[in-house]
């Protein structure tokens, strides 16, 4: 899709799991916060899914000689991806199945599941992760019940005027996360952009949801990629003007790669 000019370099820096981060402060499940970190969410949670282990393990000395090797574009962690952000939005079986085979077609993954097995990938999720429903669902759902307004943590607004069924709900339990992702990831390019005060080296690429990307210089483009970093890893008050209000200052850690030639071939580094 873009392909950098001569001389130049993309920087593309992404907010790691970041969704999925605000949903585990929402449910107050520190643990699950934590294993973020130290583990790969999506492996364990595809390790669940298939039966190679009998409960969520998050702790990073759990050891199996297939789970966390599992690959990375493979069938099994792609599984637990799309389960986890079924489960984190209450997402029903029927619309699972739908979107678990486009999405498996789409990026070549040789797996498809019936509407009967998307009910029991997400019976056996929350099983696992009772606090998504038994904290953040239920809090989220109180909220909307007694006034039909949800703010997220920077103090965006947003008031429920529709029919209140599961899909309305299913929109509020989306919102905080979603929002909160878009204001973190926006605000860091206003701030970016600000820093930069008219530097005509760099280019700006894209803003997709939880990553940023633009183009520096081949020779120069670490100051730039640690800039990004810097503000894409504002810390995120929750105490304040969160409807569900946690005690928390959650910093998102994000992650920088770059490419020479163009959009199909970032690598990752470490500043």
């Amino acid at each position: 899709m873009f392909i950098a000019d001569e001389g130049k370099v993309i920087i593309s820096v992404d907010a790691s799991q970041a969704e999925a981060r605000v949903v585990a402060v929402l449910a107050e499940d520190y643990e699950l916060l934590a294993a973020f970190d130290k583990v790969d969410i999506h492996r364990r949670t595809a390790a669940l899914m298939f039966g190679y282990t009998t409960k969520l393990e998050l702790g990073a000395d759990f050891v199996h000689p297939i789970v966390d090797l599992l690959p990375k574009d493979g069938p099994e962690r792609f599984t637990g991806k799309m389960i986890r952000h079924a489960g984190n939005y209450d997402m029903k079986k029927h619309r699972l199945m739908t979107e678990f085979n486009t999405n498996a077609q789409k990026f070549e993954i040789p797996m498809d599941i019936s509407e009967w097995k998307a009910g029991q990938l997400i019976d056996l999720f929350h099983s696992a992760s009772p606090r998504i429903r038994g904290k953040f669902h239920a809090d989220i759902k109180n909220a909307i019940d007694s006034s039909r307004v949800l703010i997220d943590p920077m103090g965006g607004v947003r008031i429920f005027n529709g029919r209140m069924d599961d899909s309305l709900y299913q929109e509020a339990y989306a919102n905080i996360p979603q929002r909160t992702v878009a204001h973190l990831v926006q605000g860091a390019a206003l701030k970016i952009e600000e820093e930069l005060n008219g530097d005509t080296e760099i280019l700006w690429a894209e803003e997709k949801h939880d990553a940023l990307c633009l183009q520096a210089p081949e020779n120069n483009w670490m100051p730039y990629a640690i800039m990004m970093k810097k503000y894409m890893e504002t810390p995120i008050d929750f105490s304040t003007y969160c409807t569900l209000k946690r005690d928390i200052r959650l910093v998102i850690p994000a992650e920088v790669e770059i490419s020479r030639t163009n959009y199909a071939s970032f690598e990752k580094v470490k500043l």
